[in-house]
């Protein structure tokens, strides 16, 4: 018996262990070099660290530091495979003037995964598309996206954490509405690219006069209602509109203990009619136990006559 049980919990380890193999994000035997190489299709013997190549270059620890990627060294990358590299600090993805690419390009999850990814710059009219699904934890510092033909900017882009500059130059699909980011004002720059509506304070170097304001709606559609901002009319003083927030909060108190006591009231109500109830209940036992007794003695009685 005790043979079975070792079997079966080295059975429940081996496979404990290919499940947790097989959701690591790369394998760490792997160098930086040759998980660049697999990506691209090329040798896999040739060190980029030491050659040098245009596409990767390296730091001191021998780690791809830089991606620069462009349709003369890469036709058709699929940034769905893009490999996971520690200390990628940047990204560039452009278009070679002579040599297209083959298949449109979209800037997929495994880019916002990097940890350690600080800049990312495209300029390629074949990028078509960006994920939704971008890690707000990401810790890039730097988004530019020139002459793309993407069409909209996820929201998650505004609540990315170490944000600091946006550029959104020439995107002739584009037409996107700008509120605050994370860390606004931020350094921006949207020429020749259409801004439905741009909320004040969002860049440090951007005049809400050259764009419609954005409506609460339209910050609420990207960031969310908790993100709205309390408005204070010109004739209306500030402690006034604090005033009047302190007197909805202690109305909404007010409403909440109310319901509250109704609420325990009933609980209680029902309590009382509840232990009332079991006590009818037990009377009336205790009445008819009473009645079968006096019965019993009374049939005694008469046998005894």
């Amino acid at each position: 018996m005790e043979y079975y049980l070792l079997n079966l919990y080295l059975l429940i380890l081996s496979v404990v262990y290919k499940i947790s193999s097989s959701t690591s994000p790369y394998d760490m035997s792997i160098t930086d070099c040759n998980r660049a190489w697999n990506w691209t299709g090329y040798d896999v013997t040739d060190n980029c660290c030491i050659i040098g190549d245009d596409l990767f270059t390296c730091n001191v620890n021998n780690k791809i530091d830089k991606v620069y990627i462009d349709s003369n060294y890469l036709s058709n990358p699929n940034f769905t495979a893009f490999p996971i590299f520690d200390e990628l600090i940047l990204l560039e993805i452009e278009d070679y003037p002579s040599v297209p690419y083959d298949e449109p390009i979209i800037l997929d999850t495994n880019i916002f995964k990097q940890p350690s990814l600080k800049t990312l710059k495209v300029d390629s009219e074949y990028v078509e598309d960006i994920t939704t699904d971008i890690d707000l934890n990401c810790p890039l510092e730097e988004i530019t996206l020139n002459n793309t033909k993407i069409k909209n900017l996820p929201n998650s882009i505004f609540k990315l954490n170490k944000l600091k500059k946006i550029e959104l130059g020439n995107n002739s699909s584009m037409n996107v509405k700008i509120v605050k980011f994370k860390n606004s004002p931020i350094e921006c720059n949207f020429e020749k690219t259409k801004i439905d509506c741009y909320q004040e304070g969002a860049c440090s170097n951007i005049s809400s006069s050259n764009y419609k304001n954005c409506t609460d709606d339209d910050i609420i559609e990207i960031l969310g209602k908790n993100e709205i901002e309390i408005k204070v009319p010109d004739d209306q003083p500030k402690e006034k509109i604090q005033s009047d927030n302190k007197n909805n909060s202690n109305s909404e108190n007010t409403n909440k203990n109310k319901n509250f006591g109704i609420i325990f009231g009933a609980v209680i109500g029902i309590g009382i009619v509840i232990i009332l109830a079991l006590i009818f209940v037990s009377k009336k036992m205790n009445k008819k136990d009473e009645q079968d007794d006096n019965s019993d003695i009374e049939i005694y009685d008469r046998r005894l006559d």
